[in-house]
């Protein structure tokens, strides 16, 4: 019964940090901070995007969250960099980064590698706040009472 629970959490923290790294793309691509009015048409934009980033980065993360489960491993910091490499590899594969990064400093964040590294870390961290921390905690006996 923990495994299929534990399924479901790590689904939805799945979902919530595609959420959250289509929220820091979307933001940090934009040449300029947005208005109350802006936050509708963004609402939408950060939904439609979190698609396509829960697709493309599905199968790293799947990896990532085998590995985190199987070995237990709750670090923050190994999911934020664990993030940061899902970003950066799936800006790689679709050829939206390329070898040598262009510096152009007209977006908060200046280049696409540094948006997608941020956008990765930004999602390592909010699937570490939702279910990282215990991580392998589903494979571990409790201790029974006396």
């Amino acid at each position: 019964m923990q495994l299929i629970v534990r399924f479901f959490v790590t689904l939805f923290a799945f979902w919530v940090a595609s959420l959250a790294a289509a929220a820091v793309m979307v933001l940090g691509a934009a040449p300029e901070l947005p208005t109350t009015d802006d936050f509708p048409l963004l609402t939408v934009f950060i939904f439609t995007v979190s698609a396509f980033v829960a697709a493309f980065s599905f199968v790293p993360a799947v990896i990532a969250i085998l590995v985190t489960e199987t070995f237990g491993l709750r670090s923050v910091v190994l999911h934020a960099v664990a993030g940061g490499l899902i970003g950066l590899f799936c800006g790689y594969t679709l050829g939206v980064i390329g070898p040598l990064p262009r510096f152009d400093f007209d977006m908060p964040l200046g280049t696409n590698f540094e948006l997608l590294a941020a956008a990765g870390i930004a999602a390592g961290l909010i699937y570490w706040l939702i279910a990282g921390r215990s991580a392998g905690l589903w494979r571990e006996r409790p201790e029974p009472a006396r």
